[in-house]
């Protein structure tokens, strides 16, 4: 399966290995964020699981490797 880059509307950005067929689905963002209670009293650090979209990426024959 091909590696695809991604990234979520927070800036993350992430590389992920899916299906062909799944290439342009959203996919669930493995970030961090912090996130407060509302009396900003208690801070945590959580997963971001915003939908990530796909970064569509430049083919350049400099990153092909022939064997």
């Amino acid at each position: 399966m091909p590696l695809y880059s991604y990234e979520c509307p927070r800036g993350h950005k992430f590389d992920k290995i899916v299906p062909i067929a799944k290439m342009d689905d959203y996919q669930e963002c493995p970030g961090k964020v912090v996130k407060a209670d509302d009396k900003l009293e208690d801070f945590r650090v959580v997963p971001c699981r915003t939908p990530a979209k796909r970064i569509p990426v430049p083919s350049r024959p400099a990153y092909v490797i022939i064997h």
